[in-house]
């Protein structure tokens, strides 16, 4: 039996990140049937409500959690790395080392984590990997996107603790140029794709009968400046909060003045609620259009939500990813190079505008245009998105490669 120490973006209260692990446990029970997964969460709970599934706390969490408790965890750990002595490690930290020493592999699962703009969450992940190096157990990266990072970064931590790594599988071809940037051997990376792709259509709808009105879900996230693989773009046309979302709200007003549509908010980031609580608020829909906000699902809720509408606008990747998994086209307000490439990858290019880069004209125009074609484009969609179920299901076969099994 294969022992596999599985830690990721989860439980922190975005339900994209919980998907991701959904379609990742679909992918490794299915294909990796005899094995036992021991899953960390930065909080327990979440993944208990929302996915069904249990965990233990991550070493994110016990460096981020309870200030006393953070306080001793942090100190033990650089206790340990001055002294080498694991007696000097609290008894948690031990815990994992311990559970690292049974495993067969250290899976860093998906997600837009594996950068240097969460200071605290990366130098966790640095953790894991050293006691993944003691407990002489190999390591994947998983799905992930990789940076973008500051070349300080780079040049001071970053190549060294990724070529501690057995093999990576990066989701965006931009990750690719980190790679490059800190000499990592490609013949240990592969191109492949979010583990969400491989999600199935949930039948049930949890969404309201609407009566024939198109269908458009909302998520709006905070306001920021679009990243790509060097750091920030430049060229943006709006600088703050306020303009952003008067932009939005004027777009989507426009919208609703023009056709009969049913506006669904879905809040897939608990940080990003306060702002599309704020948009949903300044809707006002004409004539037969009406809208509604959703918050507190489960995963399967969210999911089921993202895939029955007829049209995504969002801001966040996961939203997107998820409405395509039932061939459902979308507009993307995009703050990050992840998000550019996979719209590109599901033949969507045309619909992206920077979110930093836009007036409610634009966004009005891009979503008219996908609303009038969504049926063509619900045709091109599901066969470019076949191609990207296929580079996700290599994420499971490079792990297996990885572990010496053979499938057949």
């Amino acid at each position: 039996m294969k022992k596999i120490y599985i830690t990721g973006g989860w439980g922190y209260g975005n339900y994209g990140d919980n998907a991701i692990l959904a379609g990742m446990l679909q992918s490794l029970k299915s294909r990796l049937k005899d094995s036992e997964l021991i899953i960390t969460s930065f909080d327990t709970n979440e993944l208990a409500v929302q996915n069904n599934v249990e965990s233990i706390p991550s070493v994110h969490s016990l460096f981020t959690k309870n200030i006393i408790a953070r306080l001793w965890h942090r100190f033990s750990y650089w206790l340990w790395r001055k002294s080498g002595y694991k007696w000097m490690f609290s008894s948690a930290l031990n815990k994992h080392l311990k559970i690292l020493k049974k495993s067969n592999l250290l899976l860093m699962g998906g997600g837009g984590y594996f950068n240097d703009a969460w200071p605290s969450m990366l130098n966790s992940k640095y953790a894991e990997l050293e006691l993944a190096e003691v407990a002489n157990c190999p390591v994947m990266l998983y799905g992930q996107t990789i940076g973008p990072f500051s070349d300080y970064t780079i040049k001071n931590s970053l190549s060294k603790k990724l070529n501690k790594i057995s093999f990576i599988s990066y989701r965006d071809a931009q990750s690719a140029e980190t790679l490059k940037k800190c000499d990592f051997n490609f013949s240990n990376a592969l191109l492949t794709a979010d583990e969400a792709n491989l999600l199935p259509i949930i039948k049930k709808n949890y969404l309201k009968n609407n009566d024939g009105k198109v269908v458009i879900g909302v998520m709006i996230q905070n306001f920021r400046p679009h990243l790509n693989v060097s750091g920030v773009s430049i060229g943006p046309t709006i600088a703050d909060s306020s303009s952003y979302i008067s932009e939005v709200v004027n777009a989507l007003n426009a919208i609703s003045y023009l056709m009969p549509c049913h506006f669904v908010f879905m809040t897939s980031t608990t940080w990003d609620l306060k702002t599309n609580k704020s948009v949903f608020n300044e809707i006002r829909p004409f004539q037969s259009s009406t809208k509604e906000f959703i918050n507190n699902f489960d995963t399967d809720q969210f999911i089921s939500t993202c895939q029955h509408v007829d049209v995504m606008l969002s801001t966040n990747m996961h939203p997107i990813i998820l409405a395509t998994t039932a061939h459902k086209p979308s507009v993307a307000l995009s703050y990050h190079y992840k998000l550019d490439d996979y719209m590109e990858s599901v033949g969507q290019r045309g619909s992206v505008l920077r979110i930093d880069n836009f007036s409610s004209d634009t966004l009005k125009d891009a979503m008219l245009k996908v609303v009038e074609n969504r049926f063509i484009f619900q045709v091109n969609i599901k066969n470019q998105h076949g191609l990207v179920k296929e580079l996700a299901k290599l994420n499971c076969g490079a792990l297996l490669k990885l572990l010496d099994i053979d499938e057949s």
